[in-house]
């Protein structure tokens, strides 16, 4: 066994120390790398599911407010918002469920995550806008 090539070919084969080192570094690295990043991708996906709820519910402001000011002989409310319901386009959408509660003067939106990030609730006033923002859970 003490042939020179038979060594080379040998030694040529095998990772030194210092390769195996880098391999096992570059793997933990890599790991880190996906790790956050789908970290990153989740907590963008919940502000995109909120922001989702926040459209919806400001489109639903738009409606109430319009139905608010018609006659009742044309379908409106007359200055109040009992009889309104939410467009069924906005009931269910793509971040989840969106239940109303209707007052003379005001209309509690309520949206229920359907991935369950949590729960938004807002306040759609005598004028028409929403506001009175909560949030709650992990959005």
């Amino acid at each position: 066994n003490s042939n020179p090539s038979l060594r080379q070919t040998e030694s040529k084969n095998t990772m030194s120390e210092h390769q195996v080192i880098i391999f096992i570094i570059s793997i933990i690295v890599i790991t880190l790398m996906i790790w956050v990043g789908f970290g990153l991708f989740v907590d963008a996906h919940r502000a995109s599911q909120k922001d989702d709820f926040l459209f919806a519910m400001n489109d639903i402001g738009a409606s109430a407010a319009a139905f608010r000011m018609k006659p009742k002989v044309l379908g409106g409310g007359e200055g109040e918002y009992i009889g309104f319901n939410i467009p069924a386009t906005f009931i269910t959408i793509d971040a989840g469920t969106i239940f109303a509660v209707v007052e003379p003067k005001k209309i509690l939106l309520v949206g229920h995550s359907r991935r369950g990030y949590g729960t938004i609730s807002a306040v759609i006033n005598d004028s028409g806008l929403v506001g009175n923002v909560s949030v709650e859970g992990e959005f």
